[in-house]
């Protein structure tokens, strides 16, 4: 006898809320860069078209990240659709009344979860997306409280509803139009030591994760993690210079570390080519890898641009 799937209204508030949170905190910091008030200086054109190139670089990691997901989720309707039973379906007719069902029986999370660890060769780009993601928070803790950033915590929060690409890009622009006001800030040594190690951990254990309920868990904490780059750092007697490059140090040597781990692991069960079609074989690994490169191609221009950790130098005042 055929029975109805489980109901998770828990789970179905979730889904509308991320995305209603994805909206509002997208409208949020919109306004924040609107409000921003640029110095009419020098270099205020340089300023204006920067602006325009890190928004045109917004706009690609939105439009990818929105094809990506609009992916992960027809893809999560049509496969319910195929286990939903008929008798079931019959009772269901209108498309809302059809998504709304969908939204209360599915497992997209989990599904999404057990997709990005199903194989060595998907999680090496997931790997290297969550520490992409680690290091950008990083940067954004430090930098956004050197530079008073308003409304720093928003930046933060979409960064953890989408992937991180499209705050970062954001960050930038705000960066960029922040009137010069350096502030001292000193990064809490300690915590930031004990978060990074069990980031680590736990993504270096992720794999083994899978089909457990630990997995889902797992993901919620590391999602806490990256979030609490937000007050590991704090205004004080510390340094205005060169802060969050040297706070960056650490993590990117030990992500260098477990990506090549990672990346030794991958190879030994799959081929270059096989790891490099991983990144397109199931669109949760696609919103998480495209957007890895989204944010590669965004630092290496905010590095072209000679803004790393400063303001615009006076010097690039070039035509």
């Amino acid at each position: 006898m055929q029975t109805a799937p489980p109901v998770n209204y828990l789970g179905a508030i979730i889904f509308w809320s991320y995305n209603v949170a994805a909206l509002g905190l997208t409208a949020i910091v919109a306004h924040t860069l609107a409000s921003q008030q640029p110095p009419h200086d020098g270099i205020h054109e340089r300023r204006r078209r920067l602006t325009g190139h890190f928004s045109a670089l917004a706009a690609v990691s939105f439009s990818t990240l929105s094809f990506n997901m609009l992916n992960v989720l027809v893809q999560s309707y049509t496969q319910w659709s195929k286990r939903v039973p008929s008798s079931y379906d019959r009772n269901h007719r209108s498309t809302l009344n059809r998504i709304w069902t969908w939204s209360i029986t599915s497992t997209l999370f989990r599904d999404f979860g057990e997709a990005i660890v199903a194989d060595q060769a998907r999680y090496l780009w997931v790997l290297s997306a969550l520490f992409a993601t680690y290091s950008v928070c990083s940067y954004m803790g430090v930098e956004g409280r050197r530079r008073k950033i308003p409304r720093l915590w928003a930046f933060f929060a979409l960064s953890q509803i989408l992937p991180i690409s499209f705050a970062q890009n954001l960050f930038y622009i705000a960066l960029i139009r922040q009137p010069r006001r350096d502030q001292p800030v000193d990064v809490r040594s300690l915590p930031s030591a004990v978060v990074l190690v069990v980031y680590s951990l736990g993504l270096s254990v992720a794999t083994r994760s899978a089909q457990t309920p630990a997995l889902v868990a797992l993901i919620i904490v590391a999602r806490l993690l990256l979030f609490a780059q937000f007050s590991l750092v704090k205004t004080g007697t510390g340094t205005t210079k060169h802060t969050a490059s040297r706070r960056l140090q650490t993590p990117l040597i030990v992500a260098g570390l477990l990506t090549v781990r990672q990346t030794y692991l991958a190879l030994q069960e799959n081929s270059p080519t096989d790891i490099g079609m991983a990144l397109v074989g199931h669109p949760a690994v696609s919103a998480l890898g495209i957007d890895l490169i989204n944010s590669a191609l965004s630092f290496a221009a905010w590095s072209y641009s000679g803004q790393t950790g400063e303001d615009i130098p006076a010097d690039s005042k070039k035509k």
